[in-house]
């Protein structure tokens, strides 16, 4: 099993309020799975992806990611999880505005061991190739377009090689047309079995997907996937 969630609850504390952000949500996600987690805003969507992504720890339960536990994991543990097994996909593509495309791609090769630093520009060329942005690399972001920048946010997300890879609202700042290109390649990677979660609010986003998980008030309902 990649991730297992198991009864994670995550309580915040906003002065004297606790928010329950999480309630006692259980999940199991194998290798090659496409789900979509849906929801209304506050629903614990984006706190879900947040555990999987392995960027916050349960405050009760426990949350397994590649068979490590986060409760006990140290930090430096879960950077080098990250960076070897999740790419992150958002829906206002985090970019570094100074750097071009191609750069954008190669900095997480930076922070792993997986690839030689003699490889990093022919991998990060070969992935911009790959989104169709041969013609673009040198680019910077301001330069392209929302549909460009998003394809360079793959790339970049793909620079590891991951096996997960986690989206938020991935086609939330793109028009349709764009957006179902976006999803075209998304499609694709799940051919290759790589295991994809996309947060989003838009159903035909999650028809793209093979499970639906809808979140209401911290859980999960109906107990799971569809």
């Amino acid at each position: 099993m990649l991730v297992e969630i198991q009864n994670a609850w995550k309580v915040y504390q906003l002065g004297k309020t606790e928010v329950q952000a999480l309630r006692g949500v259980s999940l199991d996600i194998s290798e090659g799975d496409s789900i979509a987690i849906m929801g209304p805003s506050g629903s614990g969507k984006s706190t879900l992806m947040n555990l999987i992504g392995c960027m916050d720890r349960p405050t009760e339960g426990e949350v397994l990611v590649g068979g490590v536990a986060l409760s006990s994991a140290k930090d430096n543990q879960l950077a080098k999880l990250r960076s070897a097994t999740i790419g992150f996909v958002f829906q206002s593509f985090n970019l570094i505005p100074r750097i071009s495309a191609l750069a954008n791609v190669m900095l997480p090769m930076t922070f792993s061991d997986r690839i030689a630093k003699s490889q990093h520009a022919a991998k990060a060329k070969e992935l911009l190739d790959r989104v169709g942005l041969s013609d673009r690399m040198t680019h910077m972001p301001s330069e392209l377009s929302g549909g460009e920048r998003q394809r360079v946010s793959i790339a970049r997300a793909l620079a590891n090689d991951p096996p997960l890879l986690l989206a938020d609202e991935p086609t939330g700042n793109l028009d349709t047309k764009t957006g179902n290109e976006i999803l075209n390649i998304f499609n694709e990677l799940h051919d290759e079995k790589r295991t994809l979660i996309v947060v989003t609010h838009d159903p035909q986003v999650a028809e793209h997907m093979k499970k639906r998980i809808h979140m209401r008030d911290g859980e999960i309902e109906n107990g799971g996937a569809a």
